[in-house]
């Protein structure tokens, strides 16, 4: 402001007696800014989190606003507490117009035991005024996998389980919150002995607070069903994935799970974590009180029985449609033997399963079979009997169907067949007029058939096509391997083919012309032809090649001599065409009788 000032003064845009008027006012201006600055300076301190394990480092955070001490200030000893200073960090803001600016000290904070700690206020000078921070406060805990980003766990059944029974275990991966995406997700199988995985399924995410933050949980289940009694052993279980991270105090991105990333302003990480593995318990199924229809089932059910038509003759069937629903393995579910249904004649059934969860632990099965009955004597089709044993209440329970009522009637008598006939009943009825022909009992004059196709040379010749064409297509393809493995060999061919089409446009230029246009395609000619025997670019071609290469090579002095006359004559025709020889068609021959010479010289 006084540079201003004296400015203003110096180029005598104020008045002398504006100047002293306003002096006193330009004091009290300075001395207000100056003050000012100090009034509104201010300090806070935090630390990225509030809960971490022992050893790992706890970021603490002086933030100045407003103004900034001149030296880092001491943190006072803690006991148990490692603090660093790592250096400071500054950001500019700028808003509405308005500058401002702000300074943050950094230091690490490290934990060699666990416990509550307190990093106590702290007063620190900045210019004529002290600055005072609130106490922070501290919670370090021993090693656990929740103050991680992200962490796996296995959730077991809370109690023992039998042989036979259908079990859940779920995987859990938990992502704290800061997690804004996950990519190249690797999950190992799920380590597990003597038991049968039913399937697996992945759950809806769902949040989860703890004493440690927030997580995202996505949980995977399995399906179980243990094979033989004893501790079972469940996992471990790895994951490993690449995590898209929020830095703290950062701003979250809406559209993360979109995919947009419309504000990622966060970092990548890889990440691999693991579930430990955990044991379970399993015991047989009690050897007491087993029903004799129980046929291994193990689990809750229910049962339903339908059984239609119930108005029938002897032989007539029955269809009988059974449905046991319930939470167990479904697809080990068999009908038991049914001793009560000795007057009818069973088929074996046909099933069905149709399951009602999508971890396959609950659904439906319907069994449909055919029953035949016997005699007429019945009246009823018996109860269905069904026993399973419950791992909730640890018994054995029975099911039976209610009997279903039948109306079954003897069937029509069958004629019995006429094994003699009574002659003097009366005339034997006349035959029918058309009778089945008999063998005819000779053969009659032989045709001459026509020659069998298969002895034909058209059959060979057209089965033969299919060979041809793949022992074609062999060489070809073994042609096409020998020239892609023999780059010369391509530069050969291809020059070859160039130096053909341009002889072709060369002799209708020496009909047609213009000269120029003429010795320009017999200067491309002469590059083409010289480059395929030397194995050079063309454009590395000119006339000193002649001496340097051919001649040590063993061209002939007459072909040495003649090639310099036709590079000579298309130097001409570029640098000097006003003196050019017209007669095209005679250096045309001379080129062609040319041409074979050099395609015989070896290099």
């Amino acid at each position: 402001m006084r540079i201003g000032w004296e400015t203003m003064r110096q180029s005598a845009l104020l008045p002398p007696a504006i100047e002293r008027a306003f002096r006193p006012v330009h004091r009290l201006a300075c001395l207000w800014a100056l003050t000012g600055s100090c009034w509104g300076a201010m300090v806070t301190a935090n630390v990225d989190r509030s809960v971490a394990p022992v050893g790992e480092p706890i970021t603490f955070t002086l933030n100045f606003s407003g103004a900034e001490p001149e030296q880092p200030p001491e943190i006072p000893v803690v006991t148990n507490l490692q603090i660093t200073f790592l250096g400071p960090s500054r950001q500019v803001i700028v808003s509405n117009g308005r500058i401002s600016s702000s300074v943050s000290l950094n230091y690490a904070v490290t934990a060699r035991e666990p416990g509550e700690y307190v990093i106590p206020a702290l007063q620190i000078p900045v210019g004529n005024q002290v600055l005072r921070t609130d106490p922070v406060q501290l919670r370090i805990v021993r090693h656990d996998p929740r103050t991680q980003l992200a962490f796996m766990r296995l959730v077991l059944p809370n109690r023992e389980v039998f042989v036979g029974e259908v079990f859940p275990v779920e995987v859990h991966l938990c992502l704290r919150d800061r997690v804004e995406n996950i990519a190249n997700v690797q999950l190992s199988p799920l380590q597990v002995e003597s038991c049968t995985q039913l399937r697996h399924v992945r759950l809806p995410h769902r949040t989860e607070r703890n004493e440690f933050g927030q997580f995202t949980v996505i949980p995977l289940q399995y399906s179980l069903v243990a094979a033989r009694p004893g501790s079972l052993r469940i996992g471990p279980v790895d994951c490993s994935f690449v995590a898209e991270i929020t830095p703290e105090g950062g701003r979250r991105d809406p559209f993360a799970g979109l995919g947009l990333g419309l504000f990622r302003s966060g970092e990548t990480r890889p990440v691999s974590v693991s579930a430990e593995p955990q044991w379970l318990q399993v015991r047989p199924l009690p050897e007491d009180g087993v029903p004799p229809e129980f046929n291994g089932a193990v689990g809750r059910f229910t049962l339903a029985l339908q059984a239609g038509p119930t108005n029938v003759a002897v032989g007539d069937p029955i269809t009988v449609k059974v449905q046991i629903r319930g939470r167990g393995v479904l697809d080990a579910l068999k009908l038991p033997e049914q001793p009560d249904w000795h007057a009818f004649k069973s088929y074996p059934p046909t099933a069905n399963t149709e399951v009602t969860d999508p971890a396959g632990l609950e659904g439906i099965k319907t069994f449909e079979l055919i029953l035949v009955p016997q005699t007429a004597e019945v009246r009823e089709l018996p109860p269905l009997r069904f026993a399973f044993f419950d791992p909730e209440t640890r018994t054995y329970q029975r099911l039976a169907s209610a009997p279903v009522p039948l109306q079954v009637r003897a069937g029509a008598p069958t004629p019995m067949p006429a094994l003699a006939m009574d002659r003097t009943a009366g005339p034997a009825p006349a035959l029918p007029t058309h009778d089945i022909l008999g063998l005819k009992q000779q053969l009659g004059a032989l045709a001459v058939g026509s020659t069998p196709w298969v002895q034909q040379p058209v059959f060979w010749a057209v089965h033969s096509l299919p060979v041809l064409a793949w022992i074609c297509a062999w060489i070809w393809r073994r042609h096409a391997d020998t020239l892609a493995s023999d780059p010369r060999r391509q530069r050969m061919r291809e020059a070859r083919r160039r130096v053909r089409h341009t002889l072709v446009h060369l002799q209708k230029l020496s009909q047609t012309g213009p000269p120029e246009a003429f010795y320009a395609a017999l200067f491309r000619l002469l590059q083409e032809q010289i480059a395929e025997r030397l194995d050079l670019p063309a454009s590395a071609i000119t006339e000193a090649v002649i001496d340097e290469r051919l001649r040590p090579a063993g061209l002939p002095d007459d072909v040495s001599n003649e090639l310099h006359e036709l590079f000579q004559l298309c130097n001409q025709a570029r640098y000097a065409p006003g003196g050019l020889s017209t007669d095209l068609p005679t250096v045309r021959r001379r080129v062609e009788a040319l041409l074979p010479q050099l395609q015989q010289l070896q290099i």
